[in-house]
């Protein structure tokens, strides 16, 4: 799975769960406010219940619009976002420069003096 991917996936689960959460809210509120409410004079049902399948509709298509609004609009920034710049190699510096010939004589030095005899005891 691509990096662009898996962040899109994890940001429109993230949102799904949260929108979930609010949905949930939101179906509980409006229960409660129906069951609080005022009998209608003349009503046969004095105090209407919230249909069952709005408790698990309402955070149920939250999550998906949100899981749904959360990729498109992923895939159409990353149409309109530029691509990342790749790096050109930079000329080193003198400094580099420098420490890198200096190292080059130290290693040729070294190659050239014979190795010494270690001391016999």
């Amino acid at each position: 799975m691509k990096p662009e991917q898996k962040r899109v996936l994890v940001h429109a689960t993230l949102t799904a769960l949260v929108l979930a959460a609010v949905g949930f809210m939101f179906a509980e509120f409006a229960g409660t406010w129906l069951n609080t409410q005022t009998p209608r004079p003349g009503s046969a049902d004095l105090n209407p219940a919230l249909p069952d399948g709005a408790r698990y509709r309402i955070p149920l298509m939250m999550a998906l619009w949100g899981f749904a609004f959360v990729v498109v609009g992923e895939f159409v920034a990353a149409r309109f976002r530029k691509p990342k710049a790749v790096e050109e190699e930079r000329p080193a510096p003198d400094a580099e420069k420098l420490l890198n010939e200096l190292l080059a004589k130290a290693e040729a030095e070294r190659a050239a003096k014979p190795p010494a005899e270690p001391p016999v005891s």
